[in-house]
């Protein structure tokens, strides 16, 4: 071999050997974001919006079983006074089971709602009786020293119609009255004053009039006039 064919063979194993550096050196090209799918992760993060179905059990690896149902045969033990409602359970109940609690821990529960439930009744009576008493002020105030009085006359009307419990029963729905429309109290009990005074009026009459021409308990109660 000539001097210039060792020469141009060196060069040329010279260009082969830095052609090889440079791709070593310039390593794999990168991937096309396009093309190329991404490496999946082999520690994926689960997704906290996604519950899973029947978790394993992390010591045996087995699928966990169901919370068992802790009120299946669950009677409430109730308050005192108060019956069980039949709507409200079947809101209350799936919601206990939910929760996983016990019987006792329901009946504490029931025992709260039903404390809460006499504090509301109390406030509603206190109202009321508030409302009422400044109606019974009012009329009062307005007849003087005849209210006594007509209000004797308005309790025998009512227990001579109705009985001797009548009149207490009367209150108590113009005190129930008073808590929503306590405007309502008084012209009730106007109405009835005048009932009352007719009533003991000894030219009053039921049913038929007299020949003087008194009113029947039907035109007082109706309004008719003669």
């Amino acid at each position: 071999m000539t001097d210039q064919m060792t020469a141009a063979q060196g060069n040329t194993n010279a260009v082969e050997s830095a052609f090889d550096l440079q791709l070593f050196a310039e390593g794999d090209p990168a991937p096309d974001p396009v093309t190329d799918p991404a490496p999946s992760d082999p520690n994926p993060t689960p997704d906290p919006t996604t519950e899973p179905v029947n978790n394993p059990d992390p010591t045996t690896g087995n699928p966990a079983d169901p919370k068992p149902d802790l009120l299946a045969d669950y009677k409430p033990t109730l308050p005192e006074g108060f019956t069980a409602d039949e709507a409200i359970m079947g809101e209350f109940l799936p919601l206990a089971k939910e929760l996983g609690i016990s019987g006792e821990q329901a009946d504490k529960l029931i025992g709260v709602g039903a404390h809460l439930a006499e504090r509301v009744i109390a406030d509603i009576n206190q109202q009321c009786e508030s409302k009422y008493g400044e109606a019974i002020n009012a009329i009062k105030a307005e007849q003087g020293s005849d209210f006594e009085k007509n209000v004797g006359q308005v309790n025998a009307l009512l227990t001579k119609y109705g009985d001797k419990n009548t009149p207490e029963a009367f209150q108590a729905a113009m005190t129930a009255l008073a808590g929503y429309a306590p405007d309502a109290v008084k012209p009730l009990y106007d109405a009835l004053i005048k009932i009352g005074k007719d009533a003991a009026d000894p030219s009053f009459h039921m049913g038929s009039s007299a020949p003087s021409g008194p009113k029947s308990l039907g035109d007082v109660l109706y309004g008719k006039s003669k």
